[in-house]
């Protein structure tokens, strides 16, 4: 009966001589459809409160990221970088872990929802050397709003993540329940902490 489903709730499905029939079913009522995800457009689309890669829908891998730097301005604070992110991607380096061929996005939250949400594309990313991806975005044409930033590999497997911006963040934060995600690909990598006021800046540690 299965290869006569139309996929309407509000249908009975027969199978007669090898055709299907649909009949209606009296005062039916469709269940509405459960929005669903759209990875990469910066939106709650299903309503969870995970905007893109904060949401497992997104990402099939989730790794547990160290914040090692955190600096995020506040918006009336003068300067010429405005956010810096360094952290542990990894203690070891996943499988299929490879900027130049997957696209890289940086999420940064709170209670009030997205701060920085940007992605740099695959084919923007450099690699001088086998163990370091690089990416710098002066005219602020490909990165979304971030500057530049790097992986490093060490020799240990851990993966070393950097990224500066000059636009981010362009609102006020309370420091509380601050979270960053980074993915490569299918791959996210993810904390949340608490940030300290530090003369015109929020902090961590």
């Amino acid at each position: 009966m299965s290869d006569c489903d139309d996929g309407n709730a509000c249908t009975t499905e027969t199978c007669n001589a090898g055709r299907c029939g649909h009949a209606v079913v009296a005062d039916c009522t469709p269940s509405p459809t459960k929005p669903v995800e759209i990875c990469g457009d910066c939106i709650d689309n299903d309503g969870d409160g995970l905007v893109d890669w904060e949401d497992p829908d997104c990402c099939e891998q989730l790794i547990a990221m160290q914040p090692q730097r955190v600096m995020l301005k506040r918006p009336t604070a003068k300067g010429r970088n405005r956010m810096r992110v360094k952290a542990i991607y990894s203690y070891f380096t996943p499988v299929g872990f490879d900027p130049n061929q997957h696209d890289t996005s940086l999420q940064i939250s709170d209670g009030a929802g997205q701060v920085v949400c940007a992605t740099v594309p695959a084919g923007h990313w450099m690699r001088p050397t086998p163990r370091r991806f690089s990416f710098c975005d002066k005219d602020g044409t490909f990165a979304g709003g971030l500057r530049d930033g790097r992986f490093v590999k060490r020799k240990s497997g851990r993966v070393i993540f950097r990224a500066v911006s000059r636009k981010f963040p362009n609102r006020p934060l309370d420091g509380t329940s601050v979270k960053i995600t980074v993915r490569v690909g299918n791959q996210c990598s993810q904390s949340t902490m608490g940030l300290r006021a530090k003369k015109k800046a929020l902090v961590y540690p």
